[in-house]
């Protein structure tokens, strides 16, 4: 943008060019500013005050060039909620140098960059390249024209480095060989712009002792990457049609063996046996022992804890239960962690805490409590108990007046869900009255058996969305199954079949009531207990990411319809994580038997 913009400036009056030249240069300065402020999400916030919290605990030393993708799970806030699980580098460049390098390395960082900026000063004084561009834009020859744009060069190539820099605040992109490689050849060829001839020959060790680094870097890094060529030729074997297993299992061993001190081969390994052999009664000490393995090498991954505990449930159930106490201490906002605990913690006699823990699973999950796995014999005489908790739970932050009245309707919307769910009418009418959402309102009125005018009424009100659809699906048998296929169209619009939308007819046309067929009738579908993208960890992964492990049976119309507007479930919820901490670690403490 610069460069086009210095080239332009030979039409303009002499007593312009600078002063618009300036202009453009700070409307430049503020465009960037703006799209750096906008790139300062929520996954950035929480990844700054990680590397914050790094640079803070090792100072002088930091944490070494590459440690920030290896430390990060350990320094990550718990009220991150379920963002920003894993990252190979904080969205800022100044803090990842000071994280990485500690502040040794940053200072060094800081006398390049000035250095590099007094050079740029020297270099203009010396030159005068705005009174070439005065003389040459007369000139019409091509020598003149190209001492014109010689003269210019070196700003467009500084201008490039500041918008980087403001960029670079609120992010990090050297670890992109494009951007690192274009910000390698600015640096090139301005240092050759600085060049002064030596008096005396430069000596020859110098250029060897470079070219010798170089080769020792080169010799250390084709391992690794062909380890990482190896990782993703075997993901890609065991996803081919069909699957070939045994390729896969050779390349992953041998990309750990080329980089044992990698973690993303052995718990690739462990992925792969475990899912292979996750419905065996009783899993092979060599799946465990590579995910044990992978989490020796990356002890602060979540993505190693919460699997190997799944895999433990079947074999030792009290080290189960450590391998998801160990997950909720990274990341205690993921899905199924607690029930997984709770699932352990039963398996071990330990019935209070496990109630305790499914409790504490639906409080941030709602929509978890809809999931048919209560009707299962273990979980069934549970269920009565663990609704009990969470009444009394709900009770307890109602009444805590620090809580924001933003949270506290929330709260109220999530416990009008489980009590409409419980078939509590009444109470959840309490809750939603004032503090529930327009659909729910609706939801409730049908679970009453109210008038269907009253309801179709209100319903005109609200916006298209997959639930509003559904319900038009109920009130207008006529229209039952276009209204059925909006939904699914708005709910998954990649991923929509005739199957789904065939089987949400069936069961609604066999229905009594649309409450029943909310609760009991729809369709269900096996999903895994994790999020769909995966936990952390995958995005370190070559060959991309590996689904999740179990998967449980779900209520599909509640689940795309209906979860987001009975229940609040956000990923990012910080106020109510911190709310919930202290509980969390309680649990952790008793059912872990920590001092």
């Amino acid at each position: 943008m610069l460069g086009g913009f210095s080239l332009a400036t030979i039409a303009l009056p002499k007593r312009g060019v600078k002063g618009i030249g300036l202009v453009a240069l700070a409307v430049g300065i503020l465009f960037a500013a703006a799209r750096s402020i906008a790139a300062a999400d929520v996954v950035g916030t929480i990844t700054r005050v990680a590397g914050w919290q790094m640079a803070l605990d090792r100072l002088w030393t930091g944490v070494g060039l590459g440690g920030v993708s290896l430390l990060y799970p350990q320094y990550r806030p718990f009220w991150g909620g379920r963002l920003g699980e894993w990252t190979g580098h904080i969205r800022s460049t100044p803090l990842q140098v000071l994280a990485e390098w500690g502040i040794g390395g940053a200072i060094l960082a800081v006398a390049a960059i000035a250095l590099f900026a007094y050079q740029g000063i020297l270099w203009q004084a010396r030159f005068r390249p705005w009174e070439m561009v005065s003389w040459a834009r007369h000139r019409s020859s091509d020598t003149d024209r190209a001492v014109f744009v010689d003269s210019l060069f070196p700003l467009c190539l500084y201008g490039g480095c500041l918008a980087y820099a403001i960029v670079g605040w609120l992010d990090y992109s050297l670890d992109r060989p494009a951007i690192a490689g274009t910000l390698v050849l600015y640096f090139a060829v301005l240092l050759s712009r600085w060049r002064v001839p030596p008096l005396a020959p430069m000596p020859l060790l110098i250029p060897l002792a470079g070219l010798g680094f170089l080769g020792a870097a080169i010799v250390w890094l084709t391992p690794v990457r062909y380890a990482g060529l190896l990782s993703a030729r075997g993901v890609a074997a065991l996803r081919s049609q069909p699957p070939d297993v045994a390729s896969c299992v050779r390349d992953l061993t041998r990309s750990s063996q080329l980089a044992p001190w990698k973690p993303e081969s052995a718990l690739q390994l462990g992925w792969v046996s475990g899912s292979l052999r996750w419905q065996e009664e009783k899993i092979p000490k060599e799946t465990i022992d590579w995910w044990q393995r992978g989490i020796a090498a990356a002890p602060d991954w979540v993505f190693g804890y919460a699997r190997l505990g799944w895999l433990l449930l079947k074999n030792d159930p009290p080290l189960a239960a450590k391998a998801f106490g160990r997950a909720i201490e990274l990341v205690p906002a993921q899905r199924g962690v607690f029930y997984g605990l709770g699932r352990a913690l039963l398996s071990d006699g330990q019935t209070e805490r496990a109630i305790e823990a499914f409790a504490l699973e639906i409080l941030r999950d709602p929509a978890f409590v809809t999931r048919p796995l209560w009707a299962q014999p273990d979980l069934e005489p549970l269920f009565k108990q663990v609704g009990e908790r969470l009444e009394e739970k709900y009770a307890i932050l109602l009444k805590d007046d620090s809580l924001s009245p933003e949270l506290k309707q929330d709260l109220h919307q999530n416990r009008g869900g489980l009590r409409w769910w419980l078939e509590n009418y009444k109470q959840a009418r309490e809750d939603w009255q004032e503090d529930g959402s327009e659909t729910s309102k609706l939801v409730l009125q049908l679970a009453s058996l109210e008038s269907s005018e009253s309801v179709e009424t209100k319903l005109r009100l609200l916006p298209p969305s997959a639930a509003k659809w559904a319900i038009e699906a109920w009130l207008h048998p006529e229209h039952r199954l276009k209204r059925l296929q909006d939904a699914w169209a708005l709910a998954t619009p990649k991923t929509v079949s005739p199957e789904i939308v065939g089987q949400s007819l069936s069961t609604m046309n066999a229905a009594p009531n649309f409450d029943d067929w909310l609760k009991r009738g729809s369709p269900t579908q096996m999903t895994p207990l994790f999020d769909a993208d995966g936990m952390s960890g995958n995005g370190a992964f070559e060959g991309g990411k590996l689904e999740d492990f179990p998967q449980l049976s779900e209520n599909t119309v509640l689940t795309h319809f209906f979860a987001d507007r009975l229940w609040r479930s956000p990923d990012y919820f910080p106020e109510f994580d911190k709310a919930l901490q202290l509980w969390r670690t309680a649990l952790l403490k008793a059912a872990l038997q920590r001092e």
